[in-house]
């Protein structure tokens, strides 16, 4: 994924993903309290604490209760004279997050939201004598002319105006309340839904009238003080909020670690091969498997350290290989200045007495300089195929008479060494190639003196063979030498290389002959391979394409000029370096393509 869309897909999912991570906590953790509390308050339904703090809710809470002070009310209503009841179904209302308010002839006698948790009675603020007293007036004193209540507090005796004496007792708040409770039967004998209470605090409330055993209108109010949030509902909001904070975390950390590995782990781990690098540390490997512009960074800075690396090498090779070839010159140019300083002094002090014996001396002399010549020679082609400047003079070269002659040519040499030299030609006579003469013949001289210096039999065999193979030539120079094993036989066209690892100092030569001859025979658009076995003999091939004549295109003005011609344009066909390269007549190119090998 490209850098670009991996920020655009970064900047999505915080945009986005947050908001559908949270919506989907919210929407668990609401189902969660929803059945718990629905669990825990014995409701058949569930109910949406979204919506908190609504009428409905907190109807529905306390239904239940509402329906048992009903069946109360109507079949035993002297269970409200006993404020053990009252106290216990206050403390069940209260675990709905309610409150039970009695009044009996227009006074309070029962509040449920008093301070202590269990309600006030009538009795609660009556004289200090016992659990009783007398609720007396607005104030409870102890001679009002309110009903009296019995020491036990079980029953209310008598009714008035200072029944409800706890009217005063919790303050504005409960005056204001009372106040806006309705009177009795005001709703209606069918009346069976809440109503609501909203001055300065807002409540529900239903009401529950009926008659008590003293004939007194009682009125039993269940009131729900909708303007408070549940602690469920308050549990929620914090559980929310605590969920959508740790999916906004999430959320950062699993963007921030995608972005990390994807961007700036792998820029730490070029800064490191760049330090590497600076302290000339080639040997490792910047592995990346992402596709995107930091990837492609990578790659190419990888690529690059292996050219580095390779460069490195080569010049180390390249180093390694000329102090070989300043040791190989230095001993092959000491052998034969050793034995011309030999022969010349022998001259100097009359040790070649006779002609015969002084013409044996000069010869030698010759030869030795000779193949000084020949080692310097190979140096200056050396040099020229490194820098890639080898001059070549292509021409139409008879194939038949070109390598008779040069078997003549070398064959003058080897009859002096016992050595047999056969050429065979297996190619028509008028068999033409083009190729650069001198250079041809410096690569046939090259093999033969490499065979020469690995002729081990008593009598040696150099074979010279010119075969016909289609549209090429096959040349093989056969040696009845002692082989090369075939864990050396790949390398034998590389410099330097010998498959003696001890140099024998009777063979002498460079180490570049062979290669040479390759670098000859490829720029020629040919190919070049060898066979060995050891003990028996070595073979080495090589194929170059032959010189062909095509038919580019027809001239009809041709037939029309004095009535010559056949009407045809006809053009040669060529091997020139690795191009195959059609001429017309007049010389100028008109086609190329690669010779294949």
């Amino acid at each position: 994924m490209k850098l670009k869309a991996r920020l655009a897909l970064a900047f999505v999912v915080i945009m986005f993903a947050p908001f559908l991570l949270v919506y989907f906590c919210v929407r668990g953790v609401s189902n969660y309290q929803m059945r718990s509390f629905s669990k825990e308050h014995d409701l058949t339904e569930r109910v949406s604490l979204i919506s908190v703090n609504s009428i409905e809710l907190f109807n529905r809470l306390t239904a239940y209760t509402e329906e048992g002070l009903r069946k109360a009310a109507s079949d035993h209503p002297e269970l409200f004279a006993d404020r053990a009841f009252l106290e216990r179904e206050n403390e069940t209302l209260r675990q709905r997050y309610a409150f039970l308010v009695m009044r009996q002839d227009g006074a309070v006698v029962f509040r449920g939201d008093l301070a202590g948790g269990g309600g006030a009675f009538a009795g609660d603020s009556g004289g200090a004598d016992g659990g009783g007293g007398v609720a007396a007036g607005d104030g409870g004193g102890a001679d009002g002319g309110g009903a009296t209540v019995e020491d036990s507090g079980g029953v209310v005796k008598g009714a008035g105006s200072g029944v409800g004496a706890l009217d005063g007792a919790a303050g504005d708040g409960g005056d204001a309340l009372a106040s806006q409770l309705p009177a009795y039967g005001a709703l209606g004998a069918g009346f069976r839904g809440g109503f609501y209470l909203g001055e300065a605090d807002e409540h529900l409330a239903k009401q529950i009238d009926f008659l008590d055993l003293s004939g007194s209108k009682c009125s039993v109010f269940i009131v729900s003080a909708v303007d408070e949030f549940l602690p469920e509902v308050r549990s929620m909001v914090g559980e929310m909020a605590f969920a959508g904070l740790l999916v906004l975390a999430l959320t950062g950390v699993v963007v921030l670690v995608w972005l990390y590995q994807s961007i700036v782990k792998p820029l730490e781990q070029l800064q490191v091969a760049t330090k590497k690098i600076r302290d000339g540390d080639l040997d490792f490997a910047l592995s990346t498997e992402s596709n995107d512009e930091v990837g492609l960074l990578c790659q190419d800075f990888e690529e690059m350290r292996i050219r580095l690396k390779e460069s490195a090498e080569g010049q180390i090779q390249y180093d390694r290989d000329n102090k070989e070839l300043i040791s190989n010159i230095s001993h092959d140019l000491k052998t034969p200045i050793t034995a011309i300083k030999g022969y010349v002094e022998g001259i100097l002090d009359g040790v070649a007495s006779s002609p015969e014996k002084l013409e044996k001396y000069i010869r030698t002399i010759y030869n030795k300089a000779n193949d000084m010549d020949r080692l310097i020679d190979e140096l200056t082609f050396y040099s020229k195929i490194d820098t890639n400047k080898i001059p070549y003079n292509f021409a139409k070269i008879n194939v038949n008479g070109y390598f008779r002659d040069c078997t003549e040519e070398v064959g003058l040499d080897l009859d002096a060494n016992n050595i047999d030299l056969g050429y065979f030609n297996y190619v028509d006579d008028d068999t033409v190639i083009i190729a650069d003469a001198e250079q041809i013949k410096r690569a046939v001289n090259n093999v033969v003196a490499n065979s020469i210096k690995y002729l081990d039999k008593p009598r040696g065999i150099i074979n010279i063979r010119v075969k016909d193979e289609g549209d090429f030539i096959h040349v093989e120079i056969e040696d009845n030498g002692r082989g090369i094993a075939p864990k050396d036989l790949p390398n034998i066209f590389d410099r330097f290389y010998r498959a003696d690892a001890s140099r024998n100092p009777t063979q002498g030569g460079s180490g570049i002959g062979l290669s040479i001859v390759k670098k000859i025979i490829e720029d020629h658009g040919g190919r070049i391979w060898a066979t060995s076995k050891e003990g028996i003999g070595t073979q080495i091939h090589f194929v170059m394409r032959k010189y062909q004549e095509v038919v580019l295109d027809e001239d009809p003005q041709a037939a029309d000029k004095g009535g010559k011609g056949d009407g045809k344009k006809r053009g040669i066909l060529r091997a020139s370096g690795r191009r195959e390269e059609a001429w017309d007549p007049e010389g100028f190119r008109v086609t190329g393509r690669s010779v294949g090998s």
